[in-house]
């Protein structure tokens, strides 16, 4: 699948879309032993929710604001609608990138929904191994989806940021399957880690981690939490839940 040829000095990237994760995204690729304990859907219709382990923890509301006809909603109906009302763009990834080639588009970075723009909607699930677990499969059908889409279509890979051992673990293990990037929750310190503003001025380190110059993005609104008053980011005072994409390609560790 070819990306589209622009010109010789333009290629557009989409920075900032998300993907509506199908039903089975974790049931298709989980081992059977798992397969009723990671995220899958349970109810009919409205009443759908996102289930692990017995706990929701989502609405099945896909988050787009195309229609199944392609048209916008100029509206809030979208609050409203499932997977079956949205452009199959929103959970077909063949069907993104053929959008991509329609809009003229070289690539689109992916964040996700199902589990929180930072994986936070998993803190819900008492069993830490079936938390990493989660975020594990989700980044295979990440690595999946950036290798079928010919390196178009970008995801971010979910951090079981609760365990910092495990983070560095799965950061190398994202990088092994070429994802770009990962992402996490903007206040690790809600649940005593450390706090994330100590980690990037280098008051924090992980034992074996190496000083990098990391690309480092900041979103707003994606944790679930309070504001707070203090910021990852020096100079910003009050900072919003949000969620932390960092660019992998610029990141140095010895694992």
């Amino acid at each position: 699948m070819a990306a589209p040829a622009l010109s010789d000095e333009l290629s557009i990237i989409d920075g900032d879309a998300h993907i509506t994760e199908p039903h089975d995204l974790w049931t298709s690729r989980a081992p059977a032993s798992m397969k009723g304990r990671v995220p899958h859907v349970e109810g009919e219709g409205m009443d759908r929710r996102w289930i692990v382990d017995g706990v929701e923890i989502a609405t099945t509301n896909p988050a787009s604001v195309i229609n199944k006809d392609g048209q916008k909603s100029r509206g809030t109906e979208f609050f409203g609608w499932q997977i079956e009302d949205v452009h199959e763009a929103s959970w077909d990834m063949k069907q993104r990138v053929s959008v991509l080639d329609e809009f003229g588009l070289y690539a689109q970075i992916l964040y996700p929904n199902v589990a929180g723009f930072g994986s936070e909607r998993f803190m819900k699930v008492d069993d830490g191994e079936l938390r990493l677990a989660c975020a594990r499969i989700y980044n295979e059908a990440m690595g999946e989806i950036q290798a079928d889409s010919n390196e178009r279509l970008l995801p971010m890979a979910l951090m079981p940021w609760w365990n910092i051992e495990q983070s560095v673990e799965e950061i190398d293990r994202a990088r092994s399957m070429g994802l770009k990037g990962i992402v996490m929750c903007s206040d690790p310190d809600s649940i005593g880690l450390p706090d994330l503003g100590g980690v990037l001025e280098g008051e924090h380190t992980v034992e074996g981690e190496k000083p990098t110059e990391a690309q480092v993005a900041l979103g707003l609104g994606g944790s679930g939490g309070e504001a707070v008053d203090h910021s990852p980011v020096p100079g910003v005072i009050r900072q919003h839940p949000g969620h932390v994409v960092v660019g992998l390609a610029d990141v140095d560790h010895d694992g």
